[in-house]
């Protein structure tokens, strides 16, 4: 688990905002044949990216934000046509703010990553009047960012990037190896909640 490079450490890096990533299913793809323009990345290079973007987006932010990251994901292409994985899959992974953001500040935040989605040369849409206000962003070759802030303010981020071989059915989480145990709350549910104040974003 990546936090800032150390365990819950603020974030200078971190990028591209938010990010909705959403999964894509279907079942893997063993043996199927893909050409070099259907694959344009390996999975390493592909996790490189989507840290790069989360590094140039987090770095616009001020305040910083504490962060960390959650484990990333291998999700297979599905084809339109035959409802059938492709033989291509994406690789997405979320990120999880860290610092509590008042109600009234949570707007700013939103046009501040979408300001910057739009720098790295995104095309950026939001709806920020939302029950559950969000910005996403996308570029060229399927790669995207989102972000979502839920009523209890937990804010999440997704970056999806593409596209890799899918590995096949099974194969597909051995790419980045077992997750590692993620925190949980008094409940056992995965925790995100925002803990840490700032003078800034919490007020």
């Amino acid at each position: 688990m990546n936090t800032n490079g150390k365990p819950l450490n603020a974030a200078g890096v971190a990028a591209l905002v938010l990010a909705a990533a959403p999964l894509l299913g279907g079942c893997g793809s063993v043996g199927h044949d893909v050409t070099s323009e259907q694959v344009t990345l390996t999975a390493p290079q592909a996790h490189t990216e989507i840290d790069k973007i989360y590094a140039e987006t987090f770095t616009s932010i001020t305040p910083s934000l504490k962060w960390r990251d959650g484990w990333p994901q291998v999700n297979p292409n599905v084809s339109g046509l035959t409802g059938q994985a492709d033989g291509t899959a994406t690789v997405s992974e979320d990120r999880y703010n860290l610092t509590i953001v008042a109600a009234d500040k949570r707007p700013t935040l939103l046009a501040a990553l979408a300001k910057s989605w739009q720098h790295l040369g995104f095309s950026v849409t939001s709806d920020v009047s939302a029950p559950i206000p969000r910005v996403d962003a996308t570029e060229g070759g399927g790669t995207r960012a989102s972000v979502q802030v839920m009523p209890s303010g937990v804010v999440d981020f997704t970056v999806v990037v593409g596209n890799i071989k899918d590995p096949g059915i099974g194969k597909e989480n051995a790419l980045f190896g077992p997750e590692p145990p993620q925190p949980t709350d008094a409940n056992g549910a995965p925790d995100v909640t925002p803990k840490y104040e700032d003078p800034y974003w919490s007020r």
